[in-house]
């Protein structure tokens, strides 16, 4: 191996420079620059790098010291060493995939070819062994034009393979003279073997090589590219882990990144996304057992927020894994230890634990490894990526070589191999990053049992500043330690706090109680008997006038005050204290336009409409509520609102009570249905979203009629009408992603009524559904029709609201709220009466509400045994009337837990009486 190029200058100045082609061939031509001529550096003030211009390894430096270690800077100078024809390059990619690695590819093709001329440059297909496999692709400007926007690399790549002699020997007889060599720290070691050879050889060929790592742990530069694109994609894993913990009891979201030895991109994705509550790295290493370890803060962090957030570096944990694992031994093609899968380790692990101590909680484990690897580079590593191209193409052509083009500092600059090859980057868990860290997680140092026990004995040791290793132990900075500490104490006295509250018999036997109030025959016989009044005598939307007059005569009875009428036909009734906090149980009244087939005693006494969806069940479940709660109302820490909405299934009535002030102090809201899918004496629910936004859509299009016979004289609406319907299914299956659910159907077409005749317009209707992208879905449903209209020669109108029918937002569930039902209705029906559903395409707009304030929305079972209760807007529709009492309960119990919870913790609402 070839001595290092040191360059001694005063106060202590050291240049670790690179080899040049005249250090072993003294008595090469130069030539001078062609980005002298070149039209894009005409208003550069300055063209060329200075020779003498370097930058230094470390920018903090203290009056006293040493300057310190220097590199060469990169850029452009004034002689080059090969003239634009002679020039014959190649690149190579090696390892595995990385973000930006065809942006890099494009940069040195295009930089070659534009500031310098070069018409010779091929691609080595395959990594290192291409080169002797005679695999090669010839790179142009327009070969690569675009590759930038794509993944992966063009040129392929491969672990291993690397042969020198064969290497060196396929170089020389190709007549290559510039290798860009592109990889991580393996491959940059055998770019260096390569430049030896060539030496050795006494070859005039330019050895260059850019670090690619996604990993970040190539020492000495800032970072490698595809670490900032790695980071940003990381979030995504990230924030999909986060919100299947929010939305799962004591959920937990488990990501795992890479990081073999370094956990640079576990650090800084964590640091970035702030919803992470423990980020464990090689460098820090963690136990699970016992005091202070990942067990017990998992525990208290679920005890207290009910969900949280771990990111895994890939290499973490490994020495855990060999203890209960045997040893493994295996290298992959490039000579790195192949690693055991220590996420599902890890993630198994936990389950484990928790299974052992009998606690709820719910795991999902992402890997979003391979993912990430193979996404194109962002906007800030393609910049960057243009930097390292062009840097190295530049030291080439003033013929450096034996180099790494790297960003030290903020500048390009050239490294020698030896510096980026002797070890690997990685995090300093005693500096203040990942304090930093730390303090945003909130995570403990995972110290171990001896190291805990040793700091509760108060030595006399003093730790060093900034947590510098003394005497063989990592010393934690004290602001860290507070931190953590501070963590615990508070997890621990909120942990206790909460559970403080439910603690007494009278609090969690009260749900039951209130279940076996509402199944006495006394109530239970009452509730029937209004359900059945409703289902005799159905409404439509806002026509409920019998409706809310049995409603307010019933509470009337009871002795509750109320508002009406609210938005045409509503009722707002008021049990409680009048004062805050205040929370809304809600019932929605209206009946559906179907005849019903039901041949029974209470069969729907009004020609064309009947109860369908329940509405009348969701009433007196309300009204049983009601009467539960005044019952009790001395015991109530607050008001119940009680919201009796007209219009739900077309007019969106939810709206219109808003609007007149029904959630006036109002904090939260809950909402029950009943459904056939659910065994009775279950509910079922989910936290986030829960039903789908809904709409309508009609549309008028317009041509020209005439003879069936000569259609040459019509402008046929049938035809547009056709196309209409055909390219609105594209909108689902083109234009949404697969993951997204979205529903576009098209219900309605009427058109003319003879079979000879074309008629003049045909009007088409049907509905949508979506999570999200909601109103853009309207928007290109409109465009899709009037523009397909357009194009079949017809005019079109669409109606987004036809007969007046709102659309809706999609339900959307509070996660507090969820978890607090959830935990309700265990105590009220048992440990396995709630039912996680997925996400419904149905619509409710229950919605207005829990968008407005925070609102919880679930389905209360009644299918029996006989399977024999058909679905909503069925004209077989029925109510098993056995349910009603746990509707009661529920929603009682539901706003009493509420209110104390709130009491205990203060309420939002500024003071103000009824």
């Amino acid at each position: 191996m070839s001595s290092p190029k040191i360059v001694n200058g005063p106060g202590g100045y050291i240049l670790q420079d690179v080899p040049h082609l005249i250090d072993y061939l003294p008595d090469l031509p130069t030539y001078q620059n062609p980005l002298k001529d070149n039209p894009a550096y005409s208003v550069v003030k300055q063209y060329f790098v200075d020779t003498e211009d370097t930058v230094p390894e470390k920018i903090i430096v203290h009056k006293d010291g040493p300057r310190g270690i220097h590199f060469r800077r990169a850029g452009p100078r004034q002689k080059v060493y090969f003239e634009s024809d002679e020039v014959h390059a190649c690149i190579v990619t090696c390892g595995g995939l990385c973000p930006g690695l065809n942006t890099v590819i494009r940069e040195i093709v295009s930089s070659l070819s534009h500031m310098y001329g070069v018409k010779r440059i091929l691609g080595i297909d395959g990594g290192y062994r291409g080169f002797y496999a005679k695999n090669t692709i010839p790179l142009t400007s327009k070969v690569v034009n675009d590759i930038h926007k794509r993944g992966g690399t063009i040129l392929g790549t491969s672990r291993g393979g690397h042969d020198t002699k064969k290497i060196v020997d396929s170089i020389q007889e190709r007549g290559i003279n510039q290798v860009y060599i592109i990889g991580g720290d393996g491959t940059q070691r055998g770019a260096s073997k390569i430049f030896e050879e060539i030496r050795k050889r006494g070859l005039k060929v330019a050895v260059i090589g850019i670090p690619k790592t996604i990993d970040n742990d190539i020492p000495v530069i800032d970072r490698s590219f595809g670490f900032d694109t790695a980071v940003e994609e990381a979030q995504r894993a990230i924030n999909a882990a986060h919100v299947e913990a929010e939305s799962n009891e004591n959920g937990i979201g488990f990501v795992k990144l890479m990081g073999r030895h370094s956990g640079f991109i576990a650090m800084y994705a964590t640091l970035a996304s702030r919803d992470v509550d423990c980020c464990l790295i090689p460098e820090s290493p963690f136990y699970l057992e016992g005091e202070g370890g990942l067990f017990e803060y998992i525990e208290k962090r679920l005890k207290e927020h009910g969900h949280m957030v771990i990111v895994l570096a890939e290499g973490a944990g490994q020495e855990m894994m060999t203890k209960s694992m045997e040893t493994n031994t295996l290298e992959d093609a490039s000579g790195n230890k192949v690693l055991k899968d220590v996420g599902l380790w890890l993630s198994q692990s936990i389950k484990d634990h928790f299974k052992k101590i009998k606690m709820v909680m719910n795991l999902k484990y992402i890997d979003p490894t391979y993912m990430i690897r193979a996404i194109p580079s962002n906007a800030a590593d393609n910049v960057y990526c243009t930097l390292l191209a062009q840097s190295a193409v530049h030291g080439a052509m003033a013929g450096y070589t034996g180099y790494t083009s790297g960003l030290v500092h903020g500048r390009q600059t050239y490294i020698p191999f030896y510096r980026i090859t002797e070890k690997q980057n990685s995090v300093v868990i005693t500096d203040r990053m990942w304090a930093r860290l730390l303090s945003s997680t909130n995570q403990p140092s995972f110290l171990g049992p001896k190291n805990i026990s040793e700091q509760k004995k108060e030595t006399h040791e003093t730790p060093s500043p900034d947590g510098e290793i003394c005497n063989g132990v990592v010393h934690i900075p004290p602001v860290t330690k507070e931190i953590t500490n501070l963590t615990f104490q508070l997890l621990l006295l909120l942990h206790v706090s909460s559970e403080s509250s439910w603690i007494t018999d009278d609090a969690s036997r009260r749900p039951t109680k209130f279940l076996e109030y509402a199944k006495s025959p006394e109530v239970f016989d009452w509730m029937v008997g209004i359900r059945r009044k409703l289902h005799e005598n159905p409404e439509l939307g806002f026509e409920e006038f019998e409706t809310s007059k049995l409603i307010r005569s019933e509470l009337d009875l009871m002795g509750v005050k109320y508002k009406y009428p609210v938005a045409v036909t509503g009722v707002v009734g008021y049990v409680g204290t009048g004062e805050p906090p205040f929370v809304a149980l809600r019932a929605d009244m209206d009946a559906l336009p179907m005849q019903e087939d039901v041949e029974w005693e209470h069969k729907s006494k009004v020609p064309g409409k009947m109860h369908a969806c329940g509405h009348d069940g969701h009433v007196a479940m309300l009204l049983g509520a009601a009467k539960i709660l005044k019952e009790h109302h001395q015991d109530l820490q607050g008001t119940v609102v009680l919201i009796f909405q007209p219009a739900e299934e077309v007019f969106a009535g939810a709206k219109k009570m808003i609007e007149a002030g029904a959630l006036k102090h109002v904090e939260a809201i809950f909402g029950i249905h009943l459904t056939n899918q659910v065994p009775l004496g279950k509910t079922a629910s989910r936290a986030g979203s829960l039903l789908a936004g809904s709409g309508f859509f009609e549309a008028v299009i317009t041509g020209k009629g005439g003879h069936a016979a000569i259609p040459h004289h019509t402008i046929d609406p049938v035809i547009a009408a056709s196309s209409v319907v055909l390219s609105l299914q594209h909108l689902v299956s083109r234009e949404t992603d697969p993951l997204d659910s979205k529903v576009v159907t098209v219900s309605k077409l009427h058109g003319g009524n003879a079979f000879n005749v074309i008629p003049d317009s045909i009007t088409i209707g049907g509905t949508l559904r979506a999570f999200s992208g909601f109103s853009q879905l309207q928007e290109r449903i409109k465009e899709v029709i009037t523009k397909q209209a357009t194009v079949n020669r017809c005019n079109a109108s669409v109606n987004l609201k036809p007969n007046g029918k709102e659309p809706v937002p999609p339900t959307v569930n509070n996660m507090d709220l969820y978890k607090q039902f959830k935990n309700l209705v265990r105590d009220l029906l048992g440990e396995d009466s709630f039912v996680e559903v997925s996400p419904i395409m149905g619509g409710e707009d229950f919605s207005y509400f829990a968008e407005a304030i925070p609102g919880h929305f679930s389905f209360l079972g009644m299918q029996d045994e006989t399977k024999s209760y058909a679905s909503p807007h069925s004209s077989l529709y029925r109510v098993n009337e056995d349910a009603l009492p746990y509707g009661a309960a529920m929603h009682a119990s539901m706003a009493v837990r509420y209110l104390e919870d709130k009491a205990s913790k203060g309420s939002d609402t500024p003071k103000d009486e009824l």
